[in-house]
């Protein structure tokens, strides 16, 4: 695993602590003598092993960071002689002037949230942790639904640097990649670490069990607002500090347990309540009144629990859930960032902000490559034989039009030279999206097999029954409807119409009635361009 170390004239800078000054620690003179003769070791799996106990009693903030960093592996691999610097690593996204990144309007949550209000990380700080997820999606384009990822990045910056928190984040995910040890990187996991959750709830708390049933409460999303979130919001900030300190050393194994610890606290509480509101919120009150965090952490290793066990129970709930979970349908996806692009043209339809949002949608592969444009209608003409002309053998292609003020397209993975023309062709790679004026990004629903059709005269994309998600005529007018195949909605919208019937509408609608429907779904482009990727 490459580290990266900061280079003299940029570590002043980076190195800075970014917690915020409305931070107020909680200090006990007590576990400051007792850490203070406590030897940290260097190497992350001595210091996991012989800090377990300590850790569990404790960590006072004076000594947090460098027993993070410890059990993290960052201490290692800021000492590595193999280390290169942390700087290339921002300049391969972001460019050579890192002295000032731009700032990331919308940065990968990974279908969690980045929300700092329940943090104490200043403003320098939330743009770093923008920075690092970046990074992280970079790293791991496979991850695509990981909700805990944003607020580990916020705790960690809480007592670590950018730099070491990035180290300590490629650390953890990809020895969860392997083991499950800190996060459930595959939906199907999330799943059954629920579910194995559930188990034990009803195997350890059966009295809560009953009440929740009683109340029509869901478990299931009461754990995973805990889960997804680390407990940030839901228990006392400092407490959340305590349970964080055994999550990094022994991982998410500590969310079960104080998962089952918050539920056996809160059951006095919740006796005789059959209302479901009521019994969330008395729930949530005793979550976030749990200011001893010595009392919840007791409490929570009454329960035991091997990571055996649970795991055990993990498998058994992901067996009983049967395969994956359903193919995604079309959808507005979280806005991820994974490159920001570079320009060496002025785009007629897409402006340099929309690049941002737009390369978010391209596949990995692509994602981090440079647009280079093969047809611009400004210069070209709007002419649909000439667009397929000048894109003939090239691929991927990403078709981005205008029209009515509106910014939409398709992305195209196979090129014109190895689709079959009159004949309907292509794969499930190919996507519709619009920038404007919703952001949305509408993949395959594998409804059928109708990605592409074209020949002399036309262009049609998701050709469904009576619908076509997108289609282009001779000089670049065309529609959009709501189509099974990408369960899109209409990407442009006009209230009048023109010309006469498209290759879609003479297929697919007949009569005046559905001429005059047809109408509200056409359009003139204003502007047109076709990029592929370098």
């Amino acid at each position: 695993m490459d580290s990266f170390e900061l280079l003299p004239d940029v570590k002043k800078e980076n190195d800075v602590l970014l917690r915020s000054p409305m931070y107020d620690g909680v200090v006990d003179p007590h576990m400051n003598v007792l850490w203070k003769n406590i030897p940290i070791p260097g190497d992350c799996a001595g210091a996991k092993s012989r800090l377990k106990v300590v850790i569990r009693k404790g960590v006072p903030d004076t000594y947090r960071r460098e027993v993070w960093t410890a059990i993290t592996q960052c201490t290692e691999a800021l000492a590595s002689s193999s280390c290169r610097p942390y700087r290339e690593k921002l300049a391969s996204v972001f460019g050579s002037a890192i002295t000032a990144p731009p700032k990331i309007s919308d940065p990968p949550t990974f279908c969690g949230n980045l929300d700092p209000k329940c943090h104490y990380v200043t403003d320098d700080g939330i743009e770093a942790a923008k920075r690092i997820l970046v990074l992280i999606a970079m790293d791991h384009p496979d991850i695509q639904c990981c909700p805990a990822i944003p607020d580990c990045v916020l705790l960690l910056l809480t007592f670590l640097t950018e730099h070491e928190v990035y180290l300590a984040m490629r650390y953890m995910i990809a020895v969860s990649v392997k083991s499950r040890l800190y996060f459930n990187v595959v939906a199907q996991h999330s799943s059954s670490f629920l579910s194995a959750f559930g188990s034990l709830v009803r195997k350890k708390l059966p009295k809560v069990t009953k009440m929740m049933l009683l109340a029509g409460v869901d478990l299931d999303f009461v754990a995973m607002t805990w889960f997804n979130s680390l407990f940030v919001g839901h228990l006392p900030f400092h407490t959340v500090l305590r349970m964080f300190d055994v999550f990094l050393n022994e991982g998410s194994k500590i969310l079960l347990r104080v998962g089952l610890g918050v539920l056996s606290l809160s059951q006095p509480y919740l006796e005789n309540i059959v209302d479901q509101a009521e019994f969330i919120q008395r729930l949530a009150t005793v979550a976030i009144s749990q200011v001893d965090a010595d009392v919840l952490m007791k409490t929570a290793f009454k329960f035991k629990l091997s990571r055996g066990s649970y795991i055990s129970s993990s498998i058994d709930a992901m067996a009983k859930l049967g395969g994956g979970p359903p193919a995604s349908t079309s959808k507005t996806p979280a806005s991820f960032v994974y490159y920001m692009p570079r320009i060496d043209f002025v785009s007629t339809v897409v402006s340099s902000e929309m690049f941002e949002r737009l390369w978010s949608f391209l596949p990995q592969r692509f994602a981090i490559m440079d647009p280079v444009r093969l047809f611009c209608a400004d210069a070209d003409g709007f002419s649909l034989p000439t667009l397929i002309h000048r894109s003939m053998k090239s691929e991927p292609l990403l078709l981005a039009l205008k029209a009515k003020g509106q910014v939409f397209g398709v992305y195209m993975s196979r090129s014109f030279s190895n689709l079959k023309k009159n004949q309907i062709s292509g794969d499930g790679e190919t996507f519709l999206w619009s920038l404007t004026p919703t952001p949305g990004k509408y993949e395959w629903t594998r409804a059928d097999e109708l990605f592409v059709f074209y020949d002399n005269k036309t262009l049609s994309f998701g050709i469904h029954g009576n619908a076509t998600g997108l289609w282009l005529e001779n000089e670049l007018s065309g529609g959009s409807q709501s189509s099974p195949t990408y369960n899109n909605p209409p990407l442009c919208i006009t209230t009048t119409g023109t010309g006469t019937p498209t290759y879609a509408s003479r297929a697919l609608s007949t009569t005046t009635g559905d001429r005059r429907r047809m109408e509200e779904y056409e359009f003139e482009c204003t502007a047109a361009e076709v990029f592929t990727f370098m």
